[in-house]
């Protein structure tokens, strides 16, 4: 964990991450953890993959989440391409 302020929870995963599987599904993952542990809904507001290959993941309370958004990279041989894809907040 980097930081924990008022409801937000900045975190910087790192080791071994199934991509296949989709790394997204870690961050969210821990963001039910969260809601359990704290009594209050979290979702992930933001992630941002670093050079090194780790992420640094920002959790608010879900109610403060207008919509998800996923960066992907995506590498074929030398070619490097990056997505960004705006997914509106479930319910």
């Amino acid at each position: 964990m980097i930081e924990v302020k008022n409801d937000e929870i900045v975190v910087h995963v790192k080791g071994h991450i199934c991509f296949t599987c989709g790394a997204y599904d870690y961050f969210e993952d821990l963001a039910f953890e969260l809601s359990d542990v704290l009594g209050r809904e979290y979702a992930v507001a933001e992630e941002k993959q670093l050079e090194d290959g780790t992420y640094i993941v920002r959790y608010l309370p879900a109610e403060k989440v207008d919509k998800v958004v996923r960066e992907a990279m995506i590498v074929i041989y030398d070619n490097v391409e990056k997505l960004r894809l705006e997914i509106p907040k479930r319910g």
